[in-house]
């Protein structure tokens, strides 16, 4: 792979993991009963929701932009998302668990009815539910994806360029929305960054490529005005794909040396972040009158806190439980 372009995905990777933090900050609005048309959140919030499909779209190139063996594919991704997943969803439902013997008040419950029912709230069901810990989704459907890899791989070799684009778009327009927010954009993507890797796409837009990048910026700005925008519609949709169109271009002129330092903390931002977020985002609601000022500032704020806090937590644990810590993030 060239410099640039292994410079150009990480650029998209460090983004992704900001974004995915920036989706749950939507729940402050709910946390503070802030039911105010804002179109600064609104446009802030399709913009988040990017952070999934860049995600997917890099694993598609980064698997299929080589050739591959299944077992040595598995063999890894067995000790980069399988061993992780485990971990970190167990650790949750520990934690809440314990915490509600203790606070009940303050933790979510956790059903032990019946094994069975112990497991489909521990795994989820693939593509559709979320496992005990909801950002995980991802990785267990990640990990599903790599398993029916060299069946894409071979679809999109054997195929042409517009029957596989097709196939990604019906997933990503056609699909409703409980089939569409983890099957459909999931699948897409993933589908989308494999034709790119395949096709060998170069990742050097041109200048002219910055119009596009406003223009499509500019019309995610105009959807942000339409009343009842929300991700269960199917006009949804085009504005993510509007942005998602914006934020990869313009991140082909972006260079943020220094920041590429945050690649080695994603995976833990990932997994940490979820439950601490809405933790300080109930807090804040409780201390701080909520106006369209500080539900505001709360937004944007509170994520980099917690994103501080997530990597200041991985650097202790690194440092006190190395292997463990290893281990545990997938061995990255």
């Amino acid at each position: 792979m060239e410099p640039k372009t292994s410079k150009y995905l990480t650029r998209l990777k460090i983004t992704a993991t900001l974004l995915v933090v920036m989706v749950h900050s939507m729940n402050l609005t709910g946390y503070a009963a802030y039911t105010r048309f804002n179109f600064l959140l609104t446009f802030f919030d399709i913009i988040a929701a990017v952070g999934v499909p860049v995600f997917f779209a890099v694993s598609g190139y980064l698997l299929f932009i080589k050739d591959f063996k299944w077992a040595d594919n598995m063999k890894k991704k067995c000790r980069t998302l399988l061993v992780p997943f485990l971990i970190w969803n167990l650790f949750w439902l520990l934690f809440d668990l314990i915490g509600s013997l203790v606070l009940p008040a303050y933790f979510s419950s956790v059903s032990l009815t019946s094994f069975p029912d112990l497991l489909k709230s521990f795994f989820g069901t693939p593509f559709d539910d979320s496992p005990y810990y909801v950002p995980l989704w991802f990785v267990r459907d990640l990990f599903l994806l790599n398993a029916v890899a060299p069946l894409i791989k071979k679809a999109v070799d054997r195929l042409p360029v517009w029957v596989t684009a097709a196939a990604a778009a019906a997933c990503f327009f056609l699909l409703p929305y409980r089939m569409w927010y983890k099957f459909g954009q999931s699948v897409s993507f993933f589908i989308l960054g494999g034709l790119l890797a395949r096709k060998k796409f170069s990742f050097n837009f041109s200048k002219p490529a910055k119009i596009t990048a406003v223009i499509c910026a500019v019309l995610v700005a105009a959807c942000a005005f339409l009343p009842g925008l929300d991700r269960k519609s199917l006009l949804w949709r085009l504005p993510l794909l509007l942005g998602f169109t914006a934020v990869c271009i313009a991140l082909s002129f972006c260079d943020f040396k220094k920041a590429s330092a945050l690649l080695t903390f994603s995976f833990p931002v990932y997994v940490l972040h979820g439950k601490i977020l809405s933790v300080v985002q109930i807090l804040y609601t409780k201390l701080i009158a909520q106006t369209t000022l500080t539900v505001t500032v709360g937004y944007f704020l509170l994520p980099l806190a917690v994103i501080s806090v997530c990597i200041a937590a991985a650097v202790l644990l690194k440092k006190l439980l190395p292997s463990p810590y290893r281990i545990a993030i997938g061995e990255r």
